[in-house]
């Protein structure tokens, strides 16, 4: 990033690491189907160091803006009452096969869901596109909990 600063970039839109023990390839590797701690704690560490980073960057750096989008917090919003978010699955995939939808990548002939608005991951790693919308959404002017210092719209109204 100081490599960045110093080719001229001032503003940077980072979003942090979401809850990736919760993915469904990895749930599908649990007996229960629940969400790995371990890699969740390695997420949220990560993203405590990155908050530290930015931070003492912008002190550094003069001009130096940023906003964190928080998708580990997000996840866990959406995780914790998926019907408000629009969801009736969190822990499975809409398109794939094997046990949550898992065990094999979306592939041609792979086995789709019914309603693809209704689940949070398209595939066994990856958000479906209604998560990728209400994600941007709330990052770029959303609830002030899911970005800090600042949220994406007023990073891009700041001035260097």
């Amino acid at each position: 990033m100081q490599e960045l600063y110093e080719m001229g970039a001032r503003k940077f839109g980072i979003i942090n690491v979401g809850l990736v023990g919760c993915v469904p390839l990895v749930r599908a590797q649990s007996p229960t189907g629940a969400c790995s701690d371990d890699l969740n704690g390695l997420a949220a560490g990560f993203n405590d160091a990155l908050a530290s980073l930015l931070s003492d960057l912008a002190a550094r750096l003069p001009g130096f803006a940023y906003s964190i989008a928080d998708a580990h917090a997000a996840g866990q919003l959406a995780f914790a009452d998926p019907a408000a978010s629009g969801y009736t699955s969190v822990d499975a995939a809409c398109c794939g096969s094997g046990r949550l939808g898992a065990e094999e990548d979306c592939q041609v002939g792979s086995t789709l869901c019914a309603d693809r608005d209704k689940w949070a991951f398209w595939d066994r790693v990856h958000p479906s596109q209604r998560a990728t919308m209400l994600s941007a959404a709330a990052y770029y002017d959303g609830p002030a909990q899911l970005t800090k210092p600042i949220n994406f719209k007023q990073l891009a109204r700041t001035t260097a």
